[in-house]
């Protein structure tokens, strides 16, 4: 499913070749220009950057499954104004404290079920 009114990108560390092949795999189908990663040494602050020029938007939802991301993302994007809504990614390389340290920072938390239904809610940007 593509959601082409509100558009979603992948912004991750891992390398774009892997990335790819994960999504093929899972059938997520989205574009190579879709798929911001860690290659050549790019963080996901320059990444988050480069998303922000290109879809030229105020706000941003962000998914994430480590509390240091979402942290670092936080301090450099909502220092002045909230460009970012951060949410804890509950599934993937998580620790079992990982969810209270986001609930403390206060992301809030988000199963793999609540982040499809808020996508098929299509409502979510407005």
């Amino acid at each position: 499913m593509r959601y082409e009114d509100e558009p979603y990108v992948i912004l991750t560390n891992k390398n774009r070749d892997a990335t790819l092949r994960l999504c093929r795999h899972f059938g997520l189908k989205i574009k190579t220009t879709d798929v911001y990663t860690g290659d050549q040494g790019v963080t996901k602050t320059e990444n988050m950057q480069q998303i922000q020029n290109r879809f030229r938007g105020e706000s941003f939802f962000l998914i994430d499954d480590s509390v240091k991301n979402l942290q670092e993302l936080d301090i450099f994007f909502n220092h002045d104004k909230n460009t970012l809504t951060l949410l804890f990614a509950s599934w993937g390389y998580t620790g079992p404290e990982d969810a209270k340290i986001a609930r403390e920072y206060g992301y809030p938390i988000f199963r793999q079920t609540d982040m499809i239904l808020l996508l098929d809610q299509q409502t979510f940007l407005s």
